[in-house]
């Protein structure tokens, strides 16, 4: 337990970035458009440079806010350069905001706590958090100074829709309250103006896991399991839910003792509702480590006795059957992703932690990610 608690210590200490490439083009501050290839991120690292390439094997150049007005991928995700309102850095003046919906109006999310309003090609109104002094204003309503300024400048963008207009007056600091305004506005003209509402892109892949154990005294033990891995590769690549099922089986060795000889078998299926995977990509090969909470749904065990009978003079054989309740559990591995094509293979070592009767083994499982 502690060296596969120690090894996903090192995994995420050592976390980067994956290289995932995505077609998209890039828009330079000249007007030039290029397209290719850009290497895929969370939010808050392309929102300050971007890696760009014009074919998927070429030489990729990082282009940060201030290079380009425009960044899109392909899928609908897509950037444009602002001026950064916070106390920005030398050479953070500028940054990118992601476009989440598309009409007469726009919105965009800045940051994880800032947004952006516009119309058109105009770049009208962002909204950044309030500062914490209170006003109250003739009706006793209580504002920030900056929520009041905010609540002004988003009312003058949706004055032509009189529901929207009562809407901000209570409007409430939130990226869905926001969102959900811009959405409500541009239904109001979508027949002039098309809404495109983007969502965050995920991934999703299928592990079919086989493996064998390793440190059970004798007998053979093995087991299949089919796993789903879902990523949300624009809020952290590397960051992924695990969820599956396991058929777990082992056949101890038999086993001499004063009465006669015994042959134990387990089986099992259990379901893992979630677990937590973390990977990293220095190049094809991916280090990552796992951990999985779980339920047996059936736990069956049966035995076959073998002893000699003093009457008869011959052996006799008996068997019996146990079923064993339900039990939580939780598994813990560590291994290594090597890419194929699109695809990849995957060797990992893993141990479960429970009360199963084949003593909690460590397992060698092989397995393909597709």
């Amino acid at each position: 337990m502690h060296s596969i608690t120690t090894l996903l210590l090192v995994l995420l200490a050592n976390m980067t970035f994956g290289q995932m490439l995505s077609p998209g083009y890039i828009v330079k501050t000249s007007g030039d458009t290029l397209v290719g290839f850009i290497r895929e991120g969370g939010d808050a690292a392309l929102r300050r440079e971007i890696a760009f390439a014009k074919t998927r094997d070429g030489h990729f150049d990082n282009y940060f806010p201030g290079d380009l007005s425009a960044v899109r991928f392909n899928y609908g995700r897509n950037f444009v350069s602002i001026s950064n309102l916070r106390n920005a850095k030398p050479g953070e003046e500028k940054l990118f905001a992601k476009k989440i919906v598309e009409g007469k109006m726009n919105f965009y999310s800045v940051g994880s706590d800032s947004y952006l309003f516009s119309k058109g090609d105009t770049l009208n109104c962002i909204v950044v958090p309030p500062v914490v002094k209170e006003v109250v204003d003739e009706h006793g309503v209580m504002y920030t100074p900056k929520s009041l300024e905010h609540i002004r400048e988003i009312s003058r963008l949706v004055e032509d829709s009189p529901a929207s207009l009562r809407r901000v007056g209570n409007l409430k600091y939130s990226y869905s309250k926001f969102r959900d305004l811009t959405i409500d506005y541009d239904k109001e003209f979508a027949g002039k103006y098309p809404i495109t509402i983007y969502k965050s892109k995920k991934r999703i892949n299928l592990r079919l896991m086989v493996g064998t154990g390793l440190s059970n005294p004798g007998g053979v033990q093995y087991q299949v399991g089919l796993f789903s891995e879902v990523t949300n590769i624009e809020k952290n690549p590397n960051l992924s839910i695990l969820s599956g099922i396991v058929f777990n089986s082992w056949d101890s060795q038999l086993t001499t003792f004063v009465q006669g000889e015994t042959l134990y078998k387990e089986q099992y299926v259990a379901f893992y509702p979630i677990g937590l995977n973390l990977q990293s990509n220095p190049a094809r090969v991916r280090v990552y480590g796992h951990v999985d909470f779980g339920l047996y749904s059936s736990n069956s065990m049966s035995y076959a006795l073998r002893s000699f009978d003093q009457i008869t003079g011959g052996f006799v054989t008996t068997f019996s059957t146990a079923k064993a309740t339900n039990t939580l559990f939780f598994n813990a591995a560590v291994g290594a992703k090597v890419k194929v094509g699109e695809h990849a293979i995957l060797v990992e070592v893993g141990r479960t932690f429970g009360k199963v009767a084949s003593g909690n083994s460590v397992m060698l499982n092989i397995g393909f990610s597709y």
